[in-house]
């Protein structure tokens, strides 16, 4: 066997190996992003039942930052219309969509960040500004 020959079968050897392990991790990650989903499902249901009833509740945990990879593409996106939402036909500061947004994420974003999710959904024909405050374009469609 020359050694070109067994590189070769060592190499396919290791290709199979992480391909494996890629399969192994890519179900463990779906599992915890359902986990995720769920935990984070009864998070939001514990906070509106503590605002319901006005209980005091400790701040939020805050990670570094939010990236798509930390809460998934376009989730802050998602919390920003979740907060216009609840406060539709009210409008809503800029400063005030972010603190709930960042709260139902348990995150911190970067001080831009909303004034520009904010923007593009204003580009988009989503939402509109009046001032110094947003709002929902539309009445928002309930599940």
């Amino acid at each position: 066997m020359t050694a070109h020959t067994q590189f070769s079968q060592e190499l396919a050897g290791r290709v199979a190996v992480i391909r494996q392990e890629i399969i192994a991790a890519t179900g463990q990650i779906d599992r915890l992003q359902e986990r995720l989903s769920v935990l984070r499902s009864s998070l939001a249901d514990a906070e509106a039942a503590a605002r319901v009833l006005t209980v005091p509740l400790p701040p939020p945990l805050v990670v570094a930052a939010t990236t798509g990879r930390t809460v998934g593409k376009g989730a802050f996106q998602a919390q920003v219309l979740a907060a216009l939402t609840a406060a539709y036909p009210k409008s809503l500061k800029a400063s005030d969509i972010a603190r709930e947004a960042q709260a139902r994420l348990g995150l911190a974003v970067h001080p831009k960040t909303t004034g520009m999710v904010l923007n593009r959904l204003k580009h988009a024909g989503r939402v509109e500004r009046d001032g110094r405050t947003w709002r929902l374009v539309s009445v928002p469609v309930l599940p």
